[in-house]
């Protein structure tokens, strides 16, 4: 009989945790699409020329609010120029974070009331460069390559689609590429000698 009750209230808390678990972390992915849409919505304003902050979080929490969350059952703040992260002290871009308090059912039981739950997104307005090269594989190893001796000169950019590691590559002596701009989503392994 007690192994019974044990077992029960064991079972009760794995299944607090598995549907608790769940909609915590459903509630985390509408908080980070509202969270995007917030950011995206700071950065059109500033694409506009509005600086004036207030005006700015307001606009903000008027798309974060189209994905229902506002001030009334959230916690949102509006960065500009983003608090942290690569593009602090930049103000062409905007950081929203939002925070909610979450309650829980079953996870009760275990003596967890709520959970708070948050999202971060940070937006921007980078100079749009005009590309001539893409590199379009997802996950190839030297999507884009410069090998041998040559120096690859182009008054364009080149975007690198690819998460690899090694996505861009310079190997040789001399296979420099010189380009206004080069984006890349992996990483690279350039070994330029001039």
């Amino acid at each position: 009989m007690v192994f019974l009750a044990v077992a029960t209230v064991a079972m009760l808390g794995f299944l607090g945790l598995v549907l608790d678990g769940g909609r915590i972390y459903f509630e985390q992915r509408r908080l980070q699409a509202a969270a995007d849409a917030g950011a995206f919505a700071a950065v059109q304003e500033l694409r506009r020329g509005v600086i004036d902050q207030d005006y700015l979080r307001a606009s903000t929490v008027t798309d974060t609010g189209l994905n229902g969350y506002d001030d009334s059952n959230s916690t949102i703040v509006l960065n500009n120029p983003p608090a942290a992260g690569s593009y602090a002290a930049n103000n062409q871009f905007a950081e929203v974070t939002i925070n909610r308090i979450v309650p829980t059912t079953f996870m009760r039981i275990m003596g967890v009331e709520s959970s708070t739950v948050g999202a971060r997104s940070v937006a921007g307005l980078i100079p749009d460069p005009f590309f001539c090269i893409y590199a379009l594989d997802p996950l190839r190893d030297g999507a884009f390559t410069n090998n041998g001796n040559a120096e690859f000169v182009a008054s364009c950019g080149a975007m690198v689609n690819s998460s690899s590691d090694a996505a861009f590559r310079g190997l040789g002596t001399n296979a420099c590429t010189n380009t206004t701009y080069i984006g890349i989503t992996g990483g690279d392994d350039i070994d330029c000698n001039d």
